[in-house]
């Protein structure tokens, strides 16, 4: 079976497990979690290594999940990825999660690249304006991309608008071409 079907239902149990107050706390819990595990390779490791038993792995997920206090429906949710051996697909999992989560709270996600830090009252016109267009809440991160000479580059799930000098220069260069063919 395919990794991003199964991701998926693991996804959508945990969606539907949880009460709909505990939504964000969940979502920033495994957030960090998922990212500690990617970024963290000693920790990846062990998840990964198939000579350490499950039972010392889930002591492991248990002591973390104490220490940075879960909410119960997470530890038990991670348990059961844990026991299953579906460790590997918790970044997969978590990025459908916070779809899942958007989609629900009737949001979505905004990359913003710029080659320079965007003035905080442009980026509200931004998102007001992409946000009476679309009906939902914006949720905008903000990314330096020293690549794009200038201008901006709006990145959603399915929809790049790119207004970047680098692009305005290779449409020209396709017109250009175009035209002398």
């Amino acid at each position: 079976m395919n990794h991003q079907v199964i991701a998926l239902r693991y996804a959508k149990g945990l969606f539907l497990s949880l009460d709909k107050n505990d939504l964000e706390e969940v979502e920033e819990q495994l957030a960090d979690f998922s990212s500690n595990m990617e970024e963290n390779s000693d920790l990846k490791k062990v998840f990964e290594d198939p000579a350490i038993s499950i039972d010392k792995k889930s002591i492991i997920v248990s002591n973390i999940a104490k220490i940075s206090k879960f909410n119960k429906n997470l530890t038990n949710f991670l348990l059961v990825v844990l026991s299953k051996n579906r460790m590997a697909l918790l970044i997969h999992i978590n990025k459908l999660f916070i779809g899942l989560i958007d989609e629900y709270k009737n949001r979505l996600r905004l990359i913003i690249k710029s080659v320079a830090k965007i003035d905080p009252s442009y980026l509200e016109e931004i998102k007001e304006a992409l946000s009476k267009n679309t009906g939902k809440s914006i949720v905008a991160q903000c990314v330096i991309d020293k690549n794009l000479l200038g201008g901006i580059r709006l990145e959603t799930p399915g929809i790049v608008f790119d207004a970047s000098i680098a692009a305005k220069l290779a449409s020209l260069k396709n017109n250009f071409l175009n035209q002398i063919r």
